[in-house]
């Protein structure tokens, strides 16, 4: 058995979400909150794993013929 955790991945997922136009406005009670997590999940993706380590990592993981943990 093999088990891969890779976390955090680097992808453009954050530049794809969608969020309340109204969370948007700056009189909104919630804007300052969604400032913080997009700045949040930017520094998040920044730091995460990036694509061509972790596919790798997967192939291997599928491709090992001794799955014995040592």
């Amino acid at each position: 058995m093999v088990l891969i955790e890779p976390g955090v991945i680097r992808t453009n997922i954050v530049n794809s979400m969608v969020t309340a136009k109204k969370s948007q406005d700056p009189n909104s009670p919630y804007s300052q909150l969604m400032q913080k997590v997009a700045r949040s999940l930017e520094h998040i993706m920044e730091n995460g794993s990036s694509v061509d380590v972790v596919a790798k990592v997967v192939l291997k993981a599928v491709t090992i013929e001794n799955t014995s943990l040592s």
